[in-house]
C-alpha cells in the first residue's frame, strides 16, 4: 500500500508566497501531490510608482498559490492550479485578485489541456522579455486586456525543444467577447540556449467594432538569472478602426554565482505616428538564498510622449517624458 508522506506546516506557512522551489508539500504520493506556495513583498515606491501617485510610500503585497495533481490513468494526470494576490496599501485593501485558476489534464506524450484563467497562447513570445520584477513589458499590447485571460481552453505541447501553444477564449476580462491565440517556438541547444518563437492573437471586443489582432516574434539567448541572458520581442497590432500599434522590447542581463543579478532594458510602443512609451528599465537584485531577495527597480522616460484620441490618432506631444519610477523592495518566497 502506498504511504502518504504528510509534511507538517510551520506557523510561517500562513503567509505563503509565490514562485519558490521551497514551496510546502502538503502531501505527496507516487500518484498525487498538493503543494502550497507564494510570496510576501514590501516595496518603498517613489511617488509615480505608488498606487495613489501622491507621495512616496511603503506598499506591500502577498501571493498565495495551490498546485495539485493526481494520476487518473497510465500516462495521464488531472491537475489544478490557482494563484491569488492581495495588496495591503491600496484602495482595494483586503481584496484578493485572481491571477490564475485552471484545471485540466497533463499527459506524458500528448501535451497538456487546461480550462480556466491562464496566460494566452501568445505569451510564450512575450515571455522572452518579461523578466523584470516591477516594470517592463510596456512595449507590447499583450496586457491591454489583462494578460492572463479567463474562460480559456488552452493546449500546450513540448517535445525535444519544440513548443506549441494554442488558446481559445469563450469569455473574458475587460470587455473581451471571445478570442484566440497561438505560438510556436524552438530551443536550439547551443552553449547558451537560443529560443526563437512567433505568435498570433485575435480579440473580438464586446459592444465594439474595433476588434484587433496581432503578430509577434521573439528571441532569447541564455538562461535568465544564470550568467548572460538577453531577450528581444516585436509585436504588430492591427485594429479594425483605430491606428495600428508597433512595439518592441530588448534587454540584457547577467547573473553572478554570488547572488547578484543585473538587468538593463528598453521598451518602445507607437500608435500610428504617436509615441506612447519610450523607456529604459534597470534592475539590480541580490539573492541571499532561494527564499529571500532584495532589489532596486527603475523606469526612466527617454523621449517625449504623445496624446491620442479614441482611435489612436495623434493629437499633440505632451512635451515631457513619461514619469520616472523607482522601487526598492524585499521579497520572501515560500
Amino acid at each position: 500500500m502506498t504511504t502518504i508522506r504528510i509534511k507538517l506546516l510551520t506557523a510561517s506557512v500562513a503567509v505563503l508566497a509565490f514562485g519558490s522551489a521551497n514551496a510546502a508539500s502538503i502531501y505527496k504520493t507516487d500518484d498525487s501531490s498538493l503543494i502550497l506556495g507564494g510570496r510576501v513583498q514590501a516595496n518603498y515606491n517613489s511617488v509615480e510608482a505608488t498606487a495613489s501617485h501622491d507621495k512616496a510610500a511603503v506598499e506591500t503585497s502577498a501571493r498565495l498559490r495551490v498546485d495539485a495533481n493526481t494520476k487518473i490513468a497510465d500516462g495521464v494526470k488531472a491537475l489544478g492550479f490557482a494563484e491569488w494576490q492581495v495588496g495591503a496599501e491600496t484602495s482595494q485593501n483586503g481584496k484578493w485578485n485572481t491571477r490564475f485558476a485552471y484545471a485540466g489534464f497533463k499527459t506524458d506524450n500528448y501535451g497538456t489541456l487546461t480550462f480556466g484563467q491562464d496566460h494566452t497562447g501568445i505569451y510564450y513570445v512575450i515571455d522572452r522579455t518579461d523578466v523584470f520584477s516591477e516594470y517592463g513589458t510596456r512595449g507590447n499590447t499583450y496586457w491591454e486586456f489583462g494578460g492572463r485571460q479567463e474562460g480559456q481552453i488552452k493546449y500546450n505541447y513540448t517535445n525535444k525543444g519544440f513548443v506549441f501553444n494554442a488558446t481559445y477564449q469563450s469569455a473574458g476580462l475587460d470587455a473581451v467577447n471571445n478570442g484566440a491565440a497561438t505560438s510556436v517556438g524552438y530551443t536550439f541547444d547551443f552553449s547558451l540556449p537560443l529560443v526563437a518563437t512567433v505568435g498570433y492573437d485575435y480579440y473580438d471586443i464586446r459592444n465594439s467594432t474595433d476588434d484587433r489582432n496581432s503578430v509577434a516574434a521573439g528571441l532569447s539567448l541564455g538562461t535568465e538569472g544564470d550568467g548572460f541572458y538577453s531577450g528581444l520581442i516585436y509585436q504588430f497590432t492591427d485594429y479594425d478602426e483605430s491606428k495600428n500599434k508597433n512595439g518592441w522590447e530588448a534587454l540584457a542581463s547577467y547573473g553572478w554565482e554570488n547572488g547578484w543579478v543585473l538587468y538593463l532594458g528598453y521598451q518602445n510602443l507607437r500608435q500610428g505616428s504617436a509615441i506612447l512609451r519610450s523607456n529604459f528599465i534597470g534592475e539590480l537584485q541580490y539573492n541571499f538564498n532561494s527564499n529571500f531577495r532584495v532589489f532596486l527597480d527603475s523606469e526612466l522616460g527617454v523621449t517625449d510622449i504623445d496624446t491620442v484620441d479614441a482611435y489612436g490618432r495623434k493629437i499633440q506631444s505632451t512635451g515631457k517624458r513619461s514619469d520616472d519610477k523607482v522601487a526598492i523592495a524585499a521579497q520572501y518566497n515560500f
